[in-house]
């Protein structure tokens, strides 16, 4: 079954080339290579058209002419794919385990193809070197992918699968072609996995199938949750956003709104069982703080760590 990886890339000549050699690499080769470009200034494209997958037309490379941001150049990507059986998201600092395109292919093609379908493995956590943090992020992040964390309510607020682990089918696919406003998504990803637990199925794997390269750099990252995580992150934040923290917070809870109206707007969401739980989410804004507190309570609509939910109520 062909598939297609989209990949964003910016400034990513420092672990391009390894990523590259990872896809080389892959026991199952049938797959092309949809590039979006986000006006790297470094040595990336330069990379990207001297790889064999360039050289032998399997690879598509699409240019901007301004700035896109991580979410706006994936989904840049996804507009100009072709229509392939599977896709696979892929970030340009990723190392691929040689099996990992045979294995989640295999299981989407075991699933029902008839609606939207998306697989996820584990993933290896690893210094900028490689070298092993931990074998499993599942349980680095202290994430259990069961049912309750990825479902509605809980996906409203929170998304815990990193998209460089994700596959998804063709129905999945053209859901999100032609039909996403990057500006009004927190990330690419994250409504994948919405229009997949909204429309159709998630399913995963406890088997690590990429490295997952920890860096200054990192777009979004593996967080070690633990109170010293925890007390860190609130320092961080207080030194990037000071007294401005709240707004902050309370500008990520609008985008997520944002993103709940782009889902509901969706060819024939209006029929599905969670739509009028979205809507109400959607237009959470209109409402004073204490509705909008109730609304959390009353659906749920909790983070998986309590620490993370508080926090929440307090910026909703």
């Amino acid at each position: 079954m062909h598939s297609t990886i989209i990949l964003g890339t910016y400034n990513g000549e420092k672990y391009l080339p390894e990523f590259l050699t990872s896809l080389e690499n892959q026991t199952n080769q049938d797959f092309d290579i949809l590039v979006s470009d986000d006006l790297s200034k470094d040595n990336t494209l330069n990379i990207l058209k001297s790889s064999i997958f360039f050289r032998t037309s399997r690879m598509k490379i699409i240019s901007n002419n301004s700035n896109h941001g991580a979410a706006g150049n994936f989904i840049n990507a996804i507009n100009y794919s072709p229509e392939s059986e599977y896709y696979f998201f892929a970030d340009q600092d990723d190392y691929w385990h040689k099996d990992k395109i045979s294995i989640l292919s295999l299981l989407l093609s075991n699933k029902d193809n008839n609606i939207p379908q998306l697989v996820f493995s584990d993933l290896e956590v690893v210094d900028k070197e490689l070298n092993n943090i931990s074998k499993s992020y599942f349980s680095y992040t202290k994430f259990n992918p069961s049912n309750k964390n990825l479902s509605f309510p809980r996906l409203l607020i929170e998304n815990r699968v990193p998209g460089c682990a994700m596959g998804f089918n063709k129905k999945l696919f053209m859901l999100m072609r032609g039909n996403i406003n990057p500006q009004k998504i927190v990330m690419h990803d994250y409504i994948a996995l919405q229009i997949a637990a909204f429309f159709g199925e998630i399913h995963h794997l406890n088997q690590s199938l990429i490295k997952y390269r920890q860096h200054e750099t990192n777009t979004i990252g593996a967080p070690q949750y633990s109170l010293s995580y925890f007390v860190k992150r609130i320092k961080r934040f207080y030194l990037k956003y000071g007294v401005h923290i709240y707004k902050h917070r309370h500008n990520q809870m609008i985008l997520k709104e944002n993103q709940a109206s782009v889902l509901i707007k969706l060819p024939n969401a209006s029929t599905r069982r969670e739509y009028e739980v979205v809507k109400q989410f959607a237009s959470l804004e209109l409402e004073n703080k204490l509705r909008r507190i109730l609304f959390l309570i009353k659906e749920k609509v909790y983070y998986d760590k309590t620490i993370e939910t508080i926090q929440g109520f307090l910026t909703i």
